[in-house]
């Protein structure tokens, strides 16, 4: 049994995930980011549900192989640190493949490795961090798999639970090319929020030579916090990720 888009956004919402300003709150929401949204989504309260977790990862790779358009033959799935690791597990464990997590460790790239000229072309080429660029968490700076085992053969896919800025994905597809493993071209995440968030210099070339594969995709306003209206109506801005229990509850 496989659930639609629609199904899956109410299988959220039944869950808790879902906070909108002006249904559980007179708040909106800021994002990791510093932007300011009506609308955020904490994938937790499925994530701690292992039946809907193996249910979702199923429905991922169901959709992400009608993409492909053959069977999925990886090595390995790697997931950014935090809510990333259940999704990489859920789906090597139906691959019956090995996973990791990427380590949240600041590692900059190696003179070396930075190319002369951008070129959003090459899977391999990746853009330079901004000076002063704010996106999530912090300026684009790969993580790292020191963790982990990986080859230079191996085929590996990078997963995610929410695709917010999409600066989590692109810095574990950077670690995935620096410890000189293939990505591949697709990016399974239970939630794309990309669509409607603004894009980042640092990410968007490297994401948009890559598929974004969702359960469904969210879409929602996202203002910069001196051009947000919920502010000018008085509305009270609070961060959902780290004070989820008050948020759902003011």
């Amino acid at each position: 049994m496989h659930y639609t888009s629609e199904e899956w956004k109410d299988i959220f919402e039944w869950c808790g995930c879902l906070w909108k300003h002006g249904e559980q709150s007179h708040m909106h929401a800021e994002l990791n980011d510093g932007t300011h949204s009506d609308i955020y989504l904490n994938a937790w309260s499925l994530l701690e549900r292992p039946r809907l977790v193996r249910q979702a990862c199923e429905d991922l790779l169901v959709l992400t192989q009608q993409w492909v358009g053959k069977p999925i033959m990886v090595d390995r799935v790697i997931g950014p640190p935090a809510s990333g690791w259940p999704i990489a597990a859920g789906l090597a464990y139906i691959l019956n493949c090995r996973w990791a997590v990427a380590r949240d460790r600041f590692i900059r790239p190696r003179p070396e490795e930075l190319p002369k000229e951008k070129d959003a072309t090459h899977p391999s080429t990746f853009p330079t961090p901004s000076q002063g660029a704010s996106i999530e968490y912090g300026d684009l700076e790969a993580f790292t798999l020191s963790g982990s085992t990986i080859t230079r053969s191996e085929r590996v896919i990078v997963c995610d639970d929410v695709c917010v800025s999409g600066a989590a994905l692109a810095r574990t597809l950077w670690a995935v090319e620096r410890a000189g493993a293939h990505a591949e071209m697709y990016l399974p995440v239970l939630v794309n929020r990309k669509a409607a968030h603004p894009q980042f210099p640092e990410t968007k070339s490297l994401l948009n030579m890559r598929k974004i594969i969702s359960l469904f995709d969210l879409s929602s306003q996202v203002w910069k916090p001196e051009e947000c209206p919920l502010c000018i109506e008085k509305s009270s801005v609070v961060r959902p990720s780290t004070r989820w229990s008050v948020s759902i509850n003011a």
